[in-house]
């Protein structure tokens, strides 16, 4: 994914995009690149989507905002999800996630966020945006 991997060096070392690696400072979190030839490491990460998809949005028929879906998300990993034994490291998620000693981001500002909008500037000089050109 291009927003997160630029390609790599000439020695074979990630070279990730540096706004990626700007938000990755921000909040305090090192990045990691699966190997794109190593389709298990991927897999790893993959699963976990899946079992979001089959045991939190299955099922989930209406939503009535964004808080909602907090609130339920919330409760679903509060009561399901960290609490269960995992099927791969035998253990339950919820005393994993205390020995990784995260730092909380609660009162942090939001990430600022500008989307980059290119655009291409006519012969005469002008640069349209919005059916507007300036």
């Amino acid at each position: 994914m291009k927003t997160v991997v630029l390609g790599e060096d000439g020695h074979g070392q990630v070279k990730f995009n540096p706004a990626f690696l700007d938000f990755a400072q921000y909040y305090g979190f090192m990045p990691r690149a699966c190997s794109p030839n190593w389709p298990r490491g991927k897999g790893k990460v993959e699963s976990g989507v899946k079992y979001v998809r089959r045991n939190f949005w299955q099922g989930l028929v209406t939503i009535s905002g964004i808080d909602d879906l907090n609130a339920r998300c919330r409760n679903w990993l509060d009561n399901i999800a960290n609490v269960r034994m995992h099927s791969t490291t035998g253990r339950i998620p919820l005393e994993m996630l205390k020995e990784e000693k995260l730092k909380a981001i609660a009162g942090r500002l939001p990430y600022p966020t500008n989307p980059a909008a290119l655009r291409a500037v006519s012969r005469d000089s002008l640069v349209s945006y919005r059916g507007c050109c300036y």
